[in-house]
């Protein structure tokens, strides 16, 4: 027992010598001094450490043989000139096989011998978390280097970012990459953002940009593909890629062709106003008319306002205006109101029709009068693509929708129809009835029309013809074809019959093929109209040139003298027969 306790004293005694020669004031007894240094592959570095190396660093109560396991033992000092690194991988196991097999390892295997270690990035003895990685990724990544430091990432004025390479990049794992799918990956680099910039990133998750990534499209946009990837700018710097004058730029590499659309910048517009944001509200892309735009502390229905409010439809003869005076009012109440549930907003671009901007068909409101256009001639014309065929905004205006009964009047429908059916060019074109609007003009309907009637109730071509089921005469449901014509006539003519309807309307002189017996009869009183003229016109000459010879030979001729006495050729029921003959020509002219 004795003898155990001996033994145990004489531990007790020596190791607190041996710890002694091993602890951080003997190693800084001679590493305190600033010249300590040692030359290393022709370059000097310095041994240099201090107490204050270790302050706040992770290894501020380590010993100096916690990390330089070789000197554990050593008593003889100065010790070897030349020590093994460090391994960290003792306490930094997963890190430090991270960086060997995704860092180390493929860059050795290219080639590479001047490889970073992990005192490049944290330092020797004032070791950091988060490194130095800007001075050491830019020995390669120069031109990405200055691309950051020019960034708003950078603090130009302090010289110092909160931001650095590993913010977004994995620190050990070169090929992280690898790990992932495709998709996956660009996923992976909105996450790098949402740590600084979250709830923009909130707002991204929620837009069609990320739908169409998470469906596996790969074309659809993350953070990097819009603000640069290294050299992000602010918005409102105007070198930015995504500010006001140039973010449509980007839009465009994506969205071809909307560069051409109705809302694009003219000389002395507000930019602000026609960049594609004002309306996509910038990260969440999807026009909601209560989100709010990122251009305008402004909701985005109020966004059409601004331009539009000076020539807003909102009268009560418009057939619309009713539309807008409610959605207005939905404005001023604060409830979603979104003009695109009428509007096109990229009217003219790519995959939207090009001769009207409405996003909604005729047929959504007008069922009814959209399927008998449809029935029509001018329809079927017009899906054989014939473009000069009249759709509803051709008659209607696109804009300016009067309500019928106050547009279409007398005079407007006739002018209207006579835009195509009074063009003789355009008829031709078709082959038809070129004649037909001076045919019109012959009738009682087209005298009332040349008097200038507008509003009378005469007949136009819609009261014969309909206004939207306009089919030809030889088509049985046509208004004006043989079996309804009668029906169509009696709704101004109520004695209308078989001998009633054979009156033509659009009678003319010039079809003989058509009207042979009214060719002749126009012919026949052409010829007597001619011969008249030249007969008595010509006795007319000969009876002057008669004239002219007496006088010429006889001198003035001399008046009987007058007498006193009168003879009363006509008696008063004569003279008021002939008043009255005068007064029916007159009235009949």
């Amino acid at each position: 027992m004795r003898f155990v306790l001996v033994i145990l004293r004489g531990i007790l005694f020596w190791i607190p010598l041996l710890l002694s020669a091993q602890d951080n004031e003997t190693c800084l007894s001679c590493h305190d001094d600033e010249s300590l240094s040692v030359v290393k592959r022709g370059i000097e570095i310095s041994l240099y450490v201090t107490d204050e190396d270790f302050n706040g660093t992770p290894h501020e109560d380590f010993e100096c043989i916690d990390c330089h396991e070789e000197l554990i033992g050593v008593d003889d000092f100065p010790h070897a000139p030349m020590l093994e690194l460090p391994y960290c991988g003792n306490c930094h196991e997963d890190a430090q096989a991270d960086f060997i097999e995704g860092f180390f390892q493929p860059l050795r295997a290219k080639g590479y011998t001047l490889l970073p270690s992990c005192i490049d990035c944290h330092g020797t003895h004032n070791v950091s978390w988060t490194g130095q990685p800007r001075q050491v990724c830019g020995i390669c990544h120069q031109d990405i280097l200055n691309d950051f430091l020019n960034s708003a990432h950078w603090d130009q004025i302090t010289q110092s970012s909160d931001v650095t390479c590993v913010s977004c990049h994995s620190p050990h794992n070169k090929h992280e990459r690898t790990s992932f799918t495709e998709v996956e990956w660009k996923l992976q680099i909105t996450e790098s953002c949402r740590g600084c910039h979250e709830d923009k990133v909130i707002n991204y998750d929620l837009s069609g940009h990320y739908l169409q990534l998470a469906a596996g499209n790969l074309r659809a946009p993350v953070c990097s593909d819009c603000h640069a990837k290294h050299r992000v700018l602010s918005p409102r710097n105007p070198e930015s890629v995504v500010s006001v004058a140039r973010l449509d730029q980007v839009c465009s590499t994506c969205h071809g062709g909307y560069e051409n659309s109705i809302h694009r910048p003219e000389i002395g517009d507000d930019l602000r106003l026609v960049t594609c944001v004002v309306c996509h509200t910038g990260h969440e892309t999807e026009m909601v008319g209560t989100a709010s735009t990122s251009v305008f502390d402004i909701k985005l229905d109020q966004v059409c306002i601004r331009c539009h409010s000076a020539n807003l439809i909102v009268g009560e003869d418009e057939a619309h205006g009713n539309i807008h005076r409610e959605e207005l009012s939905k404005i001023e109440q604060g409830i979603e109101s979104n003009c695109g549930n009428c509007h096109t907003y990229h009217f003219m671009a790519p995959g939207h029709p090009s001769d009207t901007a409405l996003e909604k068909s005729c047929r959504d409101c007008h069922f009814d009068k959209q399927t008998e256009y449809e029935s029509s001639t001018h329809f079927v014309s017009k899906e054989r693509g014939h473009e000069e065929a009249p759709g509803c905004v051709d008659c209607h205006d696109e804009r300016r929708i009067k309500k019928s009964q106050e547009q279409f009047l007398g005079q407007s429908i006739i002018e209207l129809c006579s835009r195509c059916h009074g063009n003789r060019e355009l008829t031709m074109k078709f082959q038809l009835n070129s004649e037909v609007v001076s045919g019109y003009g012959t009738s009682y309907h087209g005298q009332m029309y040349q008097l200038g009637y507008q509003g009378e109730a005469f007949a136009t071509c819609v009261s014969c013809h309909d206004n939207h089921a306009i089919l030809p005469s030889d088509h049985e449901l046509s208004t004006i074809g043989k079996i309804r014509i009668v029906k169509t006539c009696s709704n101004c003519h109520e004695d209308a019959n078989e001998n009633f309807v054979q009156y033509l309307q659009h009678y003319t002189p010039h079809d003989k093929e058509r009207n042979p017996l009214l060719t002749g009869i126009n012919t026949f009183m052409i010829w007597l109209l001619g011969s008249v003229l030249f007969i008595f016109g010509g006795h007319t000459l000969l009876w002057l040139t008669r004239l002219i010879i007496l006088r010429i030979k006889e001198g003035p001729i001399k008046k009987p003298a007058k007498t006193k006495y009168r003879v009363r050729r006509f008696s008063k029921n004569q003279r008021l027969l002939h008043l009255g003959m005068i007064l029916s020509f007159l009235t009949l002219a």
